[in-house]
């Protein structure tokens, strides 16, 4: 097969776009990732980057996902504590 330089480049970034969204949906599937679609307020938002900056995340999704983890093995050891921190009259 003749192909072009160009129709080379286009073949096999194709092929290499189809591999990333390939490993990108195994990687979802490994973790059992479930999709999440939120609006969190600019005072939230300022919040989770400076938690993000301090923690030394790479994204503000893996910052949530730590947060998460966090407060679910706090809520293992000790779930009261956490309810009353959790409580939205409670004073930041």
């Amino acid at each position: 097969m003749n192909e072009s330089t160009q129709d080379r480049r286009r073949r096999l970034s194709r092929a290499r776009s189809a591999r990333y969204r390939k490993n990108k949906r195994d990687q979802v599937a490994r973790v059992k990732g479930v999709k999440f679609k939120g609006v969190f307020g600019a005072g939230t938002m300022a919040d989770l980057e400076h938690i993000r900056a301090e923690c030394g995340c790479q994204n503000i999704e893996e910052t949530i996902a730590l947060m998460v983890r966090f407060v679910a093995a706090s809520v293992r050891l000790d779930p009261l504590a956490v309810r009353a921190a959790m409580n939205p009259r409670n004073p930041v």
